[in-house]
């Protein structure tokens, strides 16, 4: 518990700075997420400006799924269905073309 009273104060410590220097953060654009492979995790209600913030399962960073149990299926699945569209896509278009009637020439 002690762990998450310190980890709030951090998150006060931004929201202070904004204050001080004339700036806004959006809390309800902003998340929390849990890193850890333990069937059990603490839950604490982090708050930022007296907004609580809202716990996620998973989240895209630099285009990683990153899930809270740090498991890659998440991200792996996204990719292997963005790349078979992507075929599918390729694969209707090339079925389309007429091959009889083109050629290649060399310069």
């Amino acid at each position: 518990m002690e762990d998450c009273l310190q980890l709030q104060a951090d998150i006060n410590k931004p929201g202070e700075w904004a204050n001080t220097w004339g700036m806004r953060f959006q809390p309800t654009k902003c998340n929390m997420m849990t890193l850890t492979r333990k069937k059990e995790t603490i839950r604490f209600d982090y708050t930022l400006k007296n907004t609580k913030l809202e716990f996620l399962t998973s989240i895209k960073y630099l285009g990683v799924n990153i899930t809270h149990g740090l498991n890659w299926s998440k991200h792996v699945n996204e990719t292997c269905n963005k790349a078979y569209k992507t075929l599918g896509i390729w694969h209707s278009v090339l079925k389309t073309l007429d091959y009889k009637h083109t050629t290649i020439t060399r310069d």
